[in-house]
């Protein structure tokens, strides 16, 4: 083979590899460009990383731009943004290194365009007067899956804070801004704008914005009209883009499955929930830990078992151990992987959950080992899942929502999602449908399955998350219509 020809080759394979951006890529590319302080708000799907990678590297290449830092998720910082450099030779010249683990202080060191952290490293990153920040001092500032910043006393979004005034760019991506409500959107606001539109404290927004009501005046009301006051003011630093506008993208197909808990389940869950309702009732302070607890004692049993304190007289110490309750869940799951017979993604809450469904799955599909992405699994092995459960050759991947739920393409493993719990965080839950429900699915739609305990916390779970969904969807549509489709 002559060097011409492998020459022509590689340009072809170069070419092959070039992003190519869709018209609404191009548009987020050159709003980024256009707002330093701006806000992504992007279903799943729609290429957000790509698009702000493209923006830096044309920031680089005009010197408007020497470094930057990138805050995600830890499986969001070792899988997706790697690979998304990776894969396009237009941003293969931008060198990217990971902040996590034992080796952080020397990939700090270590030259490089693009530094990757999750939240939880924040602490090291700014701990002495954030040493290591100045010696990094990189200009452009981006805070991928923004939601995690939502809470304004948490602790990483105070460290963030004082350090905001050192980027020239702050971009924040997310496709779920206000998953409990729009007091979550003031944080990720200020990470924008320093607090330009919202003003500088929440206190200052929520007086502007809210009513006090609820127990003891602590919960706030979006007051009349409120709504459109905060779109509008936002308005011209966020761009909204919806996957339904721009994909084609499969439609997600909700179906409920209903089970009994059995008569021994339902006396002992009825007891804790009696007690449940009576600590809400009292409305006392100090019952409020008392409730948590009922309540996460009602969502277990629900589940199927639960956990206990075994004393241990010798060490005089308690351990904490769990007990099958009921089966009733397994049972529905095995009916459906049988009536389905094709890959499945399962998502479990607890970890008693979670060796329970394990232990089944073994069982059930006859494995030494079942693929999961929780907690415990290094990135290499869930990279490994993945590549495998997209090529078709995972017949279950187990998932926990707070692993899994961001970043991940699973759209090529298959249509099935199972909830063998369910969760209060209406993020978690849209995040991880949208896992598969992806550019680049071949599925003409995704089938998500709720495994339901009958007259428990399920049911009002589930109620929950879908109310938050329609006040999100809400804020996001009047976004949206600010901005004409080009």
């Amino acid at each position: 083979m002559s060097t011409s020809s492998k020459k022509s080759r590689a340009e072809l394979r170069s070419l092959r590899n070039a992003w190519k951006p869709h018209k609404y890529q191009k548009r987020g590319v050159k709003f980024l460009l256009d707002v330093p302080g701006a806000g992504l708000f992007l279903d799943p799907g729609l290429g957000k990383t790509s698009i702000v990678l493209c923006a830096f590297s044309l920031l680089l290449e005009a010197r408007k731009a020497k470094r930057m830092l990138v805050i995600a998720p830890i499986r969001v910082c070792h899988l997706t943004w790697p690979d998304e450099i990776k894969k396009w030779t237009d941003f293969q010249h931008m060198r990217c290194e990971i902040l996590h683990g034992p080796d952080k202080d020397k990939a700090i060191r270590r030259d490089a365009e693009i530094y990757l952290i999750n939240p939880e490293g924040l602490p090291w990153l700014l701990e002495n007067n954030a040493a290591r920040l100045k010696a990094l001092a990189p200009d452009t500032l981006v805070v991928d899956e923004s939601s995690k910043f939502k809470n304004p006393s948490s602790k990483r979004f105070k460290l963030l804070r004082g350090e905001l005034v050192r980027f020239a760019r702050r971009w924040i991506l997310t496709g779920t801004p206000t998953p409990n409500g729009m007091l979550d959107l003031w944080s990720q606001i200020f990470i924008c704008d320093l607090g330009k539109r919202l003003g500088k404290f929440i206190t200052h927004y929520r007086v502007k914005y809210f009513d006090a009501g609820g127990y003891q005046n602590r919960e706030w009301f979006l007051r009349d009209g409120s709504f459109k006051q905060i779109q509008t003011t936002v308005k011209d630093i966020t761009l909204r883009m919806e996957g339904q506008d721009f994909l084609d993208l499969p439609p997600v197909v909700t179906i409920p499955i209903q089970v009994q808990l059995p008569d021994k389940a339902r006396r002992m869950y009825e007891e804790i929930e009696d007690e449940l309702f009576t600590l809400i009732d009292e409305s006392t302070a100090i019952n409020l830990p008392s409730a948590a607890s009922a309540l996460m004692k009602c969502r277990q049993i629900a589940c199927g078992s639960i956990f206990y304190d075994e004393i241990d007289e010798e060490k005089m110490e308690a351990k904490l151990r769990w007990t099958s309750v009921h089966d009733e869940k397994l049972a529905a799951l095995s009916d459906l992987l049988e009536e389905i017979d094709r890959p499945a993604l399962v998502m479990y809450q607890f970890r008693h959950e979670r060796e329970r469904i394990e232990e089944f799955l073994k069982k059930f599909f006859k494995l030494k080992e079942v693929a999961v992405l929780g907690a415990g699994v290094s990135a290499t092995k869930a990279r490994e899942y993945v590549e495998r459960s997209n090529a078709g050759k995972l017949p279950v991947l187990l998932g926990h929502p707070t692993s899994m739920g961001h970043g991940l393409n699973l759209q090529g493993g298959g249509d099935v999602l199972i909830w063998m719990s369910q969760t209060w965080s209406q993020e978690e839950y849209d995040q991880t449908i949208k896992r598969l429900a992806r550019q680049g699915s071949k599925f003409s739609r995704i089938y998500n399955y709720l495994i339901i305990a009958r007259k428990t916390v399920d049911e009002a779970m589930q109620l929950q998350v879908a109310e938050k969904t329609k006040n999100q969807k809400n804020f996001l549509d009047a976004l949206k219509r600010y901005r004409v489709k080009k």
